[in-house]
């Protein structure tokens, strides 16, 4: 929407001006080519009308299907701005102030320090639309910084669910091979090391990849927080499992019961996994 306001200056009674100057054009050319390297068109997405439809059902968009969205001149700006943006950022540069709306979008784009955007915007605005800059970012940190938490610790939840789904699974797996075992004691014991040796190597292979994958531009928090997550998931899910085939074992139900029981409990537990990763919501 800063694009819409910036192309609109013209239309506003902005004064044309000759400013021209080395750090102008730099900042033209890298506008031009976050432009021509986006893959995010805006007008593509206000013309598809699924998407539209989407928004018009939404109770608190602002973009209602019976209203168009952009003025006509606006939408032929838009269509110009993508055809030829370094056209329409030479022709900004021009105008009274448009040399400081290009910084200040190269800023922007570049994400440069939040202190040095600042610094240009104040140059555009009024004393009093600067406070309420200044009072709108701080509610926003704010809002960002729970939504940070909220986020870190469902993440450590996920770890965990995973763990437990991975250290399941290897528990079930190894089953066939331990129910023979004469003591149940050391098959539950069992059951317990097996799912926490799968979470150790799931854990401990998700943040390799991470790793890895941040050295090709990937963007993942490695910690060792989350592997610990990881590896008590599994100690969980294989305690829980002990606990099943202990119980069925002193009702003295055969070990095939006893396995099948293990996988039902397997394919809930993968079951919550999904659903959580799927709806970013806490299930167990």
């Amino acid at each position: 929407m800063l694009i819409f306001s910036i192309i609109g200056c013209e239309a506003n009674g902005v004064v044309q001006s000759s400013k021209s100057n080395s750090e102008v054009k730099r900042n033209i050319i890298s506008l031009t080519e976050t432009i021509n390297s986006s893959n995010v068109n805006i007008l593509e997405q206000i013309n598809n009308s699924e998407l539209m439809k989407i928004y018009a059902e939404d109770l608190d968009t602002e973009f209602p299907m019976e209203k168009p969205i952009l003025a006509p001149e606006e939408e032929a700006a838009l269509k110009e701005l993508y055809t030829n943006p370094r056209k329409v950022f030479a022709e900004i540069a021009k105008e009274e102030d448009g040399e400081e709306f290009i910084s200040l979008m190269t800023a922007i784009v570049e994400q440069k320090d939040p202190e040095e955007i600042r610094s240009k915007l104040a140059y555009l605005l009024t004393v009093e639309e600067l406070a309420e800059f200044d009072e709108q970012a701080k509610r926003l940190e704010v809002e960002l910084q729970e939504l940070a938490k909220t986020m870190a610790g469902f993440d450590k939840y996920l770890h965990w669910m995973f763990g437990g789904a991975f250290g399941l699974l290897a528990a079930s797996a190894a089953y066939k091979a331990l129910k023979w075992w004469a003591s149940p004691w050391a098959r539950a014991a069992a059951l317990v090391v097996v799912s926490v040796s799968a979470a150790v190597v799931v854990g401990a292979a998700k943040e390799a990849y991470d790793y890895i994958d941040n050295q090709n531009g990937g963007n993942h928090s490695v910690e060792m927080a989350d592997f610990w997550a990881t590896v008590k998931g599994g100690g969980t899910a294989g305690t829980a499992a002990a606990a099943i085939d202990l119980t069925l074992s002193a009702l003295f139900l055969n070990s095939t019961v006893r396995w099948v029981t293990l996988g039902i409990f397997t394919a809930i537990w993968w079951k919550f996994t999904i659903q959580a990763l799927q709806t970013g919501q806490r299930i167990l």
